[in-house]
Parts: structure tokens; C-alpha cells; sequence
């Protein structure tokens, strides 16, 4: 790729990370247009993730600066062995309320044993561990009213036990 063709993605990349950055901050007195649910106790994921991002290079005659925006929970992967291996996994029962819809995942034992990938928007940064061999099953809350900003259900609440 040429000097012109790499600025020319740079400057790309940047326009659109302003553009989500900008479409992610409320107008002046009024409330966020997806605000965080809230989670009935403590979760297995975080609803924010702290990151610290830059831009690698910064086109010539452009300037680099950060959005206010927090990255929030916008999805959770459950995997039969390490997230690397790509063997994820669907859940196995759904149960449909009116305000929420729990899906969960039944863990069978295993050597390779399981993991959870806690994913965020406006971040490419995923948080990611093996959960304890004891674990069985995993749930994830979603508040199918309040939406995230790829217009999914939000993530109220992640549990294993």
C-alpha cells in the first residue's frame, strides 16, 4: 500500500470513529438516547470498560482527539475452549418476558473447559477469561425495550453458576 493509499485509510478509519463518537454524545440537556440498563446485582461483565485508544498516525494536517464516550457491554460469547479456537457457543434455552429475555447456556464438562468474551461498543478491546471448572450454566439478561447502538437488546445482567 502507498503513502497516499495508507492516509487515505487512516483518514477513513478516523472520519468514521468521529462520526460514532459524535452520534454517542447526548445534545445539551437531553438525557443519552441508549442510557445503561440497570443489572440486578453484580454481573460477570462489566457495563463499562475503561480503554485508553490512539490513533497510530494522525494524517498530515489532521488533528487526533477523544470522544466522552464510554464503551458499554454490547455483547457476550460463551466458548468450549480458548476464544482463539473460534468454537463458540448458542444457547440452549431462551425465556421471553415482557420487559426482558434470558438466554442461557448449559455447560458441559470438559478438558478444554470454558470461557467468556465481554465485548463493547465504539472498542475493538474484548475482555476475556476461562471460567471455573465448576461452572454449569450461564445466563445473560437483555432488556428487549432498550437498545445498544447496533440495535440490539441491551445487556442487563451476565451470570454463571
Amino acid at each position: 500500500m502507498d503513502k497516499f493509499s495508507t492516509s487515505h485509510a487512516l483518514l477513513a478509519a478516523l472520519v468514521v470513529a468521529c462520526t460514532v463518537a459524535a452520534a454517542a454524545e447526548p445534545k445539551a440537556g437531553r438525557p443519552p438516547k441508549n442510557p445503561a440498563p440497570q443489572a440486578a446485582g453484580e454481573s460477570l461483565c462489566l457495563a463499562q470498560a475503561q480503554v485508553e485508544q490512539k490513533v497510530a498516525v494522525v494524517p498530515e494536517g489532521w488533528e487526533a482527539r477523544q470522544s466522552d464516550a464510554r464503551p458499554q457491554l454490547a455483547k457476550v460469547t460463551f466458548y468450549h475452549g480458548p476464544p482463539a479456537e473460534r468454537a463458540a457457543l448458542k444457547y440452549d434455552t431462551e425465556e421471553k418476558t415482557k420487559r426482558d429475555w434470558v438466554a442461557t447456556w448449559n455447560l458441559a464438562p470438559g478438558a478444554r473447559g470454558h470461557w467468556i468474551e465481554c465485548a463493547y461498543d465504539h472498542t475493538t478491546v474484548l475482555l476475556v477469561r476461562q471460567l471455573p471448572a465448576h461452572v454449569r450454566t450461564c445466563s445473560v439478561t437483555y432488556e428487549r425495550k432498550l437498545r445498544n447502538d447496533a440495535g440490539v437488546p441491551a445487556i442487563k445482567h451476565v451470570s454463571c453458576n
